[in-house]
């Protein structure tokens, strides 16, 4: 029996008629509610993609130095703190980060006198930065002359490397890059310097009794650039 004999059959039959119905009832129910998920949610969804802007955001940086040369004794500790101006807080979008690098040499000009230890630390106290942050070296040391870097992030998520956001409007995105609440206060570091002896100490003529220690500070700030990528 063909395809349409059965139709025939079926709609001819009278107590079939309300059962046929309501199927394709239900058939075209579903047909208009998933021609309405694509052609209006959808269709809405798109659209509102395409009213959401996104902003290339980048930095360009600014770099405030200080530096100092200290003479530090054996086993004492000197400390040489760092606020930023308030016209420069003022005058940038936001400060960066802190960079110290100590560097030293062996001063005592005795015979074979190795190199003294120097400690540097900054203290997390004291000004408002990202204390906690993985990328900081609030501490080191060294025995070899070597150079001494620390390093603090000061303003939450900075890196200095560009990048493309969307989800919020450019002011939203300028407020967000310029709080100068970031940085305020005061920074403190402490340098220790331990004096290791040469081997000629023993004389009565021969004495270190100290080390000189030169700090450079790095005050990294920067300012914002917000644009609209059409």
């Amino acid at each position: 029996m063909s395809d349409e004999n059965i139709l025939t059959l079926l709609f001819e039959e009278p107590s079939s008629k309300p059962k046929l119905i309501t199927f394709f009832a239900v058939v075209m129910l579903v047909v208009a509610y998933n021609a309405s998920v694509f052609f209006v949610i959808r269709a809405d969804d798109i659209a509102l993609k395409d009213t959401i802007p996104s902003f290339e955001i980048s930095f360009s940086e600014i770099t405030y130095g200080q530096d100092e040369t200290i003479t530090v004794g054996d086993g004492e500790t000197q400390t040489i703190t760092y606020t930023a101006p308030d016209d420069v807080m003022q005058n940038h979008s936001g400060f960066g980060y802190l960079k110290i690098v100590l560097t030293y040499d062996e001063t005592s000009g005795e015979f074979a006198d190795p190199c003294d230890t120097v400690l540097a630390d900054i203290s997390p106290t004291g000004a408002n930065a990202q204390w906690s942050d993985e990328g900081n070296v609030l501490s080191d040391g060294d025995s070899d002359c070597n150079a001494i870097e620390l390093f603090v992030l000061v303003y939450p998520g900075y890196s200095g490397d560009a990048s493309v956001e969307s989800g919020k409007s450019a002011a939203e995105w300028e407020e967000e890059w310029s709080d100068a609440t970031h940085g305020a206060g005061v920074f403190s570091i402490d340098i220790e310097v331990q004096v290791n002896e040469p081997p000629t100490s023993g004389l009565p003529t021969v004495a270190d009794d100290g080390e000189t220690v030169t700090v450079v500070i790095e005050a990294v700030f920067f300012d914002a650039q917000i644009v609209e990528i059409t």
